[in-house]
């Protein structure tokens, strides 16, 4: 069961039951107009297939993504914190993303993500007045997962810029598991509040307690470098919605994949979007 909510004066928290199943439309609507409290639950579970060895598309589909909308109606600027995490004893792995979104629900540009493995995922954003959209995807596995969305209303005057110099955000959209025919390419999604000019890519593959780099052509550099930071990347076609094609399949280990974004003011996403994979 959620555990009880306290009241919070200036802010509005919400306790949220997610299930991993698919909404065409968002599941809920909330209307962030002062410090309230309110509980949703939803039943039921979902498992996220890559069987078919497709890519996984950057909208929710039934084939290939699982996903929990809410539609944030936000009458104030303030700020937004949306947290996940396992609301019962399987584990489900989950990426969380925050658009701004129109009236319908539908998204537009994404503000920030989080996709760190397991069902623990936190984003934070300053809003504006507007409609916002929270998503849920489901990467891998199933079971129910618990959200919990913090906003608090900005001060008096203290209306955000809908324009600003903030990084992009690049999102990995790659399962936990594969086998070497099914992950063809890595791709994502990438949004930012001006305009994306690029996407870059590394593939570390792990040896050991270092990494060696994937090099264009699709094969790895002997040497061995940190799994934490890249030394390069590999530029990625297209930018909201992207892809590396792979030259050659992934030989079977494990793997972290680094993706980021840069605007056309060339800020650069930092830190990089990052995902752990294995290949079977």
């Amino acid at each position: 069961m959620p555990r009880p909510l306290l009241p919070c004066a200036g802010a509005v928290v919400l306790v949220l039951l997610l299930s991993a199943t698919a909404h065409a439309e968002p599941a809920r609507t909330l209307t962030l107009d002062g410090p309230t409290a309110e509980r949703f639950t939803t039943s039921g579970t979902g498992v996220a297939s890559f069987s078919d060895g497709r890519m996984p598309s950057p909208q929710c589909t039934v084939a290939l993504r699982e996903c929990d909308d809410t539609l944030l109606d936000v009458r104030g600027a303030g700020t937004l914190t949306v947290s996940t995490r396992s609301a019962g004893t399987t584990e489900v792995d989950v990426a969380l993303d925050l658009f701004t979104a129109d009236a319908t629900g539908r998204p537009r540009r994404l503000v920030t993500s989080a996709d760190r493995d397991g069902a623990r995922e936190t984003v934070t954003a300053q809003l504006a007045t507007g409609f916002h959209l929270v998503r849920v995807d489901v990467v891998g596995g199933f079971g129910q997962l618990e959200a919990e969305v913090t906003f608090t209303p900005a001060a008096p005057d203290a209306e955000p810029p809908r324009r600003s110099n903030a990084a992009p955000v690049a999102v990995l959209k790659l399962p936990t598991t594969a086998t070497a025919t099914t992950i063809r390419g890595i791709a994502g999604t990438a949004g930012d509040d001006r305009r994306v000019e690029k996407v870059q890519v590394a593939v570390l593959r792990r040896r050991g307690d270092a990494c060696s780099a994937m090099r264009a052509r699709g094969t790895f550099s002997r040497r061995r470098e940190s799994c934490r930071a890249p030394r390069a990347y590999l530029a990625a076609s297209g930018t909201r919605s992207w892809v590396l094609r792979l030259r050659r399949p992934l030989p079977p280990g494990r793997y972290v994949v680094f993706a980021r974004a840069i605007d056309d003011k060339g800020v650069v996403q930092r830190p990089p979007s990052r995902r752990a994979l294995r290949i079977t």
